[in-house]
């Protein structure tokens, strides 16, 4: 009778302790630490704030190419040793958020390209006033990988200085740049850009198709 008891006793004991070492088996091992969690949290935050409106400024080398009437007087110069020539892209543009990844806004390109040859100095200067976005392939706004897109109007302004100063410019035509990047934010309101672009100008009787590398910010 005592035996018969004590086995009763241990079956209901196994009984109701079997839920709760169940639960340990199937909850316990798959649940992450609450500590982990905050982690995992903490790793997924962006480096960067979205902002309500960002300011863009870049500087770089370029590489343009005249066709046509420019093409014929110009092209050549670049590969004279007695010619000293540089060329230099700039970008200047506001922009806004539209969602977590793109940008629109206003753009002001200037690709400026200069000779000096011998007692005289011509620079040659494409200017864009266009819209211009900005789509980050990442997550948010200011890192990683973007694609960007500008479309507006543009011309061509001549200046030669010798004896006298010379200026013209032509009437205002069509512009467009692509081109692609990566940026890296150094806080959370500065980003460090760096990209390479194409850009094609035509005015009248002269076009121009440029590549050109820069670099810059937006804050």
């Amino acid at each position: 009778m005592k035996q018969t008891k004590l086995m009763t006793a241990l079956l209901l004991t196994l009984t109701l302790s079997w839920p709760t070492f169940s639960s340990e088996l199937t909850d316990g091992p798959l649940k992450k630490p609450e500590s982990e969690k905050i982690k995992d949290s903490s790793q997924e935050k962006s480096k960067t704030d979205l902002e309500s409106w960002y300011l863009r400024f870049s500087l770089g080398y370029a590489f343009p190419h005249y066709t046509g009437i420019l093409g014929k007087d110009f092209n050549h110069l670049r590969d004279d040793d007695e010619v000293s020539h540089y060329s230099i892209p700039i970008d200047l543009g506001i922009y806004w958020p539209i969602k977590d990844k793109l940008l629109l806004g206003v753009n002001h390109h200037e690709l400026y390209e200069d000779f000096d040859l011998f007692a005289k100095n011509i620079s040659i200067t494409q200017g864009y006033y266009s819209l211009s976005s900005l789509y980050f392939l990442n997550k948010t706004i200011g890192e990683g990988v973007y694609l960007r897109g500008d479309i507006g109007l543009s011309k061509f302004c001549f200046t030669i200085l010798s004896l006298n100063k010379t200026k013209g410019c032509t009437d205002f035509g069509v512009g467009a740049i692509g081109g692609s990047g990566y940026s890296y934010p150094i806080s959370s309101q500065t980003r460090v850009n760096l990209d390479v672009n194409v850009s094609y100008t035509k005015s009248g009787n002269f076009t121009s198709r440029n590549l050109f590398f820069s670099a810059g910010f937006l804050w």
